[in-house]
């Protein structure tokens, strides 16, 4: 009996002293974490004046979805400048071609234009298949759609088409493309969503919903891609509102911050690829003002977003 007192008392006491180590571990590793998070801090604040060493992309082949107009165009047209050699992709056939035709005046035989339904896996399977021999190092899934109606006035049709172009077609352009960068250990995926995935806005529930899945995707592409890929890098572009062409306009905005212009944004999305950023907001400011929303009483996050931030009307 007093051997099996003196057996249990000797487990209980290794019990206290397992779990007094594992206290340690992690106090320590506490330490270390807040250690080398104010060294990143600094050196994020370091590099806002010192920028970071930008990455040729001469040479390389990049994929551009809704390269028909818009920002589309414009990321077509600066890949063009870099030296790549693009392939522009879009459901508007007539578009496509213009902005290839735009690209090969200045630097002939650099651009193709594939007419694509990007919400259709087997369109994209065939468009892959088609480009088998071009080892694509970067992608851009910019294509997407937009509009402001109030959440009740929605149709369903109008939900799943939303969902369908701003959404599901990233996952069928990764599922796709990402396997031959995997094969080359090597490669860069963009993703265009928007300041709607960090705040909100009445109006424009689905467009909101669509973009903030997208950011999800991304981090959590990222997460699966940085121990076993860590050449391939993944970024998140997130612009404030586009001002649009007039004949595109879907929704008129109040807002006392300037709209950004598409060629802002694929300026700003093209030198975070060349520094591997994993986040591009457009203004750069904007990130982190609504980090710091987001941390305020809500009343008080009303309040500023009322200020600063954009009133929606369909």
């Amino acid at each position: 009996m007093r051997n099996q007192t003196q057996k249990i008392m000797a487990e209980e006491n290794h019990g206290a002293s397992s779990d007094t180590i594992q206290i340690i571990k992690l106090i320590l590793n506490i330490l270390w974490g807040i250690l080398i998070t104010a060294y990143y801090i600094i050196l994020d604040i370091y590099h806002i004046f010192s920028p970071r060493e930008k990455k040729s992309l001469k040479g390389q082949h990049v994929l551009v979805t809704g390269a028909g107009r818009g920002l589309g165009r414009e990321f077509a047209l600066r890949f063009a400048k870099e030296g790549c050699r693009i392939t522009c992709v879009d459901v508007d056939k007539n578009g496509c071609d213009e902005t290839v035709s735009m690209i090969n005046k200045d630097f002939p035989d650099t651009a193709k234009s594939y007419n694509t339904d990007i919400t259709s896996q087997e369109q994209i399977a065939k468009l892959a298949e088609v480009m088998k021999k071009e080892k694509t190092n970067n992608m851009v899934n910019n294509a997407g759609i937009v509009s402001a109606q109030n959440l009740m006035d929605v149709t369903p049709e109008h939900v799943k088409r939303m969902v369908e172009v701003n959404l599901m077609s990233h996952f069928w352009t990764i599922k796709q493309f990402l396997p031959d960068m995997k094969s080359r250990k090597k490669g860069h995926i963009v993703a265009v969503s928007s300041v709607a995935a960090f705040t909100v806005a009445a109006n424009i529930a689905p467009y909101s919903a669509t973009k903030c899945a997208v950011t999800g995707l991304m981090g959590c592409l990222r997460e699966e891609l940085r121990f076993t890929f860590p050449d391939i890098h993944t970024t998140t572009v997130h612009p404030f509102f586009i001002s649009p062409p007039q004949k595109y306009q879907h929704w008129s905005i109040n807002s006392i911050l300037p709209e950004v212009t598409a060629a802002d944004v694929a300026a700003a999305a093209l030198s975070g690829l060349k520094q591997n950023k994993k986040t591009v907001t457009i203004p750069s400011y904007m990130y982190y003002t609504l980090l710091l929303i987001h941390s305020l009483p809500t009343k008080a996050a009303d309040l500023w977003r009322d200020i600063f931030f954009a009133k929606i009307n369909n």
